[in-house]
Parts: structure tokens; C-alpha cells; sequence
């Protein structure tokens, strides 16, 4: 070929890239050497952008800010070392429609949230700042922060703060404010009741002192609003839950109680009472309060007898649960159920089994990760009649190991027609391209693997499938409509 034809082809190839990343809206895992091609490629639509992770610091910050993308939406720089110098760069960037930024695990402190309060960031509605050296000094400065559209903030994994942090925190002026993440933090709900934020919804007091949940008892008229609660690791006393389930809490919706003690749960379930009262909530976690098999068959028979008239979302992960506690929990009336997590158990091809065998009808979210899920497993699972499966997560199974080709060869037969997300974990990256087509690409950057392509063999059984999520260890390849 003439070098006029191979620079014309390339020309052409160059243009095409170009049109190409003009469409891309999410970006997820750059590795920070790549930084410069970020920024310079023209991305009008990217409203999405995940950093974690990716070392970012020093001159990388300084690259970042550069980007020019004007529906820049969600941010994510979580565990990246960023400091106050990092932080006072960062609110130098162009990115009016900002509205998650997720910061957590970080070396934040006073210094970095002093800079971060300075942002023009107007439409800021979620700002995580989890496990990021936070202490009062920074707690003082968040709180004179602009952003009148706040409504999620976490706080939680940072122990330094205190009841002097909460005189700083009720201070703040987010009216619109609907979460409140705290756990691992010493702030009481006695010193927050003085908030103005009359929208609050979700309130997240994981491993709190048990003083602190017998006061959100005791006041819980001042909490009329809250829909999701997290009391998870509380180590209450029975008589703290009989009050906690005995008196009304109108809107709740959602009740973590993961980590407690499995007679606790019981009690709590089935709200101290033989028979057992109704517990109106639409979704229960009860992740890790079983420590052996025979704990997690008692569990499975205590939910079959509890009242629990309008649970939409079960939630079961690490109970040691196998084929035998899962036949006594399916035995009861699950037609409901919309959202079941099943993860990290001890479930095989018989428990498959006895799940596809049970009234599911409403099932929309199914999650099977770190099971011992082999070919038969797979085989049973395809003959699940869950018409409404949107989401189905099988990552790290076959005996904490990975699914075979044939196991995905299996997996295309699965009659749900309105799956749209599909995570799993493969063997061999490239056993993925059965979800892709034939000349489907594997491109390999600092250990992540990409594929590229349409989810044309896939596209006859999930033709609304639109994500696919395929990890292989420390490999990553994630394929999207």
C-alpha cells in the first residue's frame, strides 16, 4: 500500500475516533498515564466520570481540572491520597452541572474541606466524604458550603467525629437534605434533632452506641419522616428492640438490622409476639447474623412464620445459608419479592433448584455472588421463570472460583426478556465475547481488560440488555449499549 493510501486510512481511522469519543458519556478506570488523552479528546456528552483509585495526584490533578465537559454530572476520585493541595486544584475546574462528588477515603482534613467549601459547585446534591480524615475543624468548614441543593451526605468510617462535631452540623444550611450517613462516627442522635432538615428520610447509625438508638427511640416523634433506617452491628438490649418495634414509625421502609444477634433479629421480626405481629417494612436486611448452618435454617424458618405483608426486598447475605435452609425459606409466600440477596452463602445446584422451583413471580433483582455455583447450577438457574429479572449478579462462584465457557454457553438460555444488567465472573476474559460478537476486541491496559462490541448473541433472549459486567480477578472488562 502507498504511503499517500496508509496516511489517508489513517486520517480516516483518526476522524472516526474522534466522532466517536464526541458520543461517550461514562468513563470508568482510567489509569493516571492516560490522563492527558482524557483531557484532550473532546467528550461534550461525558456526564460520567470514575476515577478511583487510579493515582491520582500531583500533575494528574492538574489535567483533570482541564477537562471541559459541561453536562459533567457524578465524580469519582474516591482513595486517590487527595489532600488539601489536590482539593484546592480541584475547585479551580468548569463543571456547572456537578452534581455527585464522591471523595471518600482520602486524606482529606480541615485544611482540604476549607478549600472544598470554596467550590462553585451549585447543583451539588451527593458529597461523599466517608473514611476521609474528617474531624470538627472540618466539620466547621463544611458547613459554610453553598450548595442549597444538598441532599445526600456521608459522613460515616470518620471516628474523630464527635458531639462537637454535631454542634457544627445542625448548623449547616442544606434544607433539602433526605440522607444522613453516620455509622463509625460518635455523633448522637440527640445533639442532630436540632437540624433543620425537615425533608430527612434516611438516617444510617451503624454500630452506634446504644445509648444513641435508645434515644432514636425515645424521640422518634421528631423522626416522623425517616423511610430507611440502618441499626446494623447496634448491640441494643431486647428490651431496647421491643421498644424499637413496638412503637410506630409511619413512613419507614427499610430497616438494616445486619450484624446482630440472630435471637435479637428473631425477637425483632416477629416483634416480640407469638403469633407473630406484622412488621410493615418494604425492604429487610439481615446480612451476617447467622454464624453456622444450623443458625442460618432457624433464621430461614422464622421469616417463613413472620408477618411481613408488604417486603418487596430481601436481603440474606453471609448467613451460611445452603440447600436445606434455603427449602424452609421458600416454603413461604415470596410472591412478592422484587429484590433477593443471596450472596456470599453456601448454595449449590440443589439450592438453585429449590429456588426456581419457588413462587417468584415479581423477582426484578437476583444476586448469587460468592456461591458454589457450577454447570448444573447454571442449568438449573436458566429455568427460572422470572419474567421481570432485570438484574442478575453471579460474580465469584463455582467454589469461590470463576464460571467456565460452558457455563456461559448455559446462561444464554435463560428466558428473561427484560434483563438489562448482567454481572458475572469468567475463567478466561475473552469466554466473555460470547456475549459480544465474533470479532469481538479484548484490549489489555495496566492489567484491566476491555471488550468491545454489541451484545448481538445475546440480543435474541435480552434484547433489553444494556450492561455487562465481566470480571476475571483483577481483571475488569465492562460492555454497554
Amino acid at each position: 500500500m502507498h504511503t499517500k493510501s496508509l496516511m489517508s486510512l489513517s486520517a480516516t481511522c483518526s476522524a472516526i475516533h474522534q466522532q466517536v469519543q464526541a458520543y461517550v458519556t461514562g468513563i470508568t478506570g482510567v489509569h493516571h498515564t492516560d490522563f492527558p488523552f482524557l483531557v484532550k479528546q473532546k467528550r461534550p456528552l461525558l456526564n460520567k466520570l470514575d476515577l478511583t483509585d487510579t493515582q491520582l495526584h500531583g500533575h494528574g490533578m492538574f489535567l483533570l481540572v482541564g477537562g471541559r465537559w459541561p453536562v459533567l454530572t457524578t465524580l469519582k476520585l474516591a482513595s486517590n491520597r487527595l489532600g488539601s493541595a489536590a482539593i484546592s486544584v480541584l475547585i479551580q475546574a468548569d463543571w456547572p452541572a456537578l452534581t455527585t462528588l464522591d471523595l471518600q477515603m482520602n486524606c482529606m482534613g480541615a485544611v482540604a474541606i476549607h478549600h472544598l467549601s470554596q467550590a462553585n459547585w451549585p447543583l451539588l446534591t451527593d458529597l461523599n466524604l466517608c473514611a476521609s480524615n474528617m474531624d470538627v475543624a472540618a466539620v466547621e468548614h463544611l458547613v459554610t458550603g453553598a450548595w442549597p441543593k444538598l441532599e445526600h451526605l456521608h459522613l460515616s468510617r470518620n471516628p474523630l467525629l464527635g458531639s462537637a462535631a454535631a454542634s457544627y452540623l445542625v448548623k449547616s444550611h442544606w434544607p433539602l437534605l433526605r440522607t444522613l450517613a453516620l455509622s463509625g462516627t460518635q455523633i448522637g442522635v440527640t445533639q442532630l434533632k436540632s437540624g433543620g432538615w425537615p425533608l430527612l428520610e434516611s438516617l444510617n447509625l451503624a454500630s452506634a452506641l446504644a445509648a444513641d438508638v435508645v434515644q432514636l427511640i425515645a424521640q422518634r416523634y421528631e423522626w416522623q419522616n425517616i423511610k430507611h433506617l440502618d441499626l446494623s452491628s447496634s448491640r441494643l438490649g431486647t428490651q431496647d428492640f421491643l421498644q424499637l418495634v413496638d412503637n410506630e414509625w409511619p413512613a419507614l421502609e427499610t430497616l438494616d438490622i445486619s450484624a446482630i444477634l440472630l435471637e435479637q433479629a428473631v425477637f425483632l421480626i416477629i416483634k416480640g409476639r407469638s403469633p407473630p405481629q406484622p412488621l410493615y417494612v418494604s425492604n429487610l436486611i439481615l446480612n451476617a447474623v447467622c454464624c453456622c448452618k444450623p443458625a442460618g435454617i432457624s433464621l430461614c424458618q422464622i421469616l417463613v412464620r413472620a408477618q411481613l405483608p408488604v417486603l418487596i426486598l430481601l436481603s440474606l447475605g453471609s448467613n451460611h445459608l445452603d440447600e436445606v435452609a434455603l427449602k424452609y425459606l421458600m416454603e413461604g409466600n415470596w410472591n412478592r419479592i422484587q429484590h433477593l440477596d443471596l450472596l456470599q452463602n453456601q448454595l449449590d445446584g440443589e439450592a438453585v433448584d429449590i429456588l426456581v422451583k419457588a413462587d417468584l413471580r415479581s423477582l426484578q433483582v437476583l444476586l448469587l455472588d460468592k456461591n458454589f455455583l457450577d454447570f448444573w447450577a447454571v442449568s438449573q438457574l436458566v429455568r427460572g421463570r422470572w419474567r421481570l429479572l432485570r438484574r442478575l449478579s453471579l460474580q465469584i462462584s463455582y467454589m469461590n472460583g470463576r464460571l467456565t465457557t460452558a457455563c456461559l454457553q448455559q446462561l444464554l438460555k435463560g428466558n428473561w426478556p427484560f434483563l438489562e444488567t448482567l454481572e458475572l465472573s469468567v475463567v478466561d476474559v475473552t469466554a466473555a465475547a460470547l456475549f459480544f460478537t465474533g470479532n469481538a476486541e479484548v484490549e489489555w491496559c495496566e492489567g484491566v481488560g476491555w471488550l468491545t462490541g454489541t451484545f448481538s448473541n445475546a440480543s435474541e433472549a435480552w434484547p433489553f440488555l444494556k450492561v455487562v459486567k465481566i470480571h476475571n480477578h483483577n481483571h475488569i472488562a465492562i460492555g454497554g449499549m
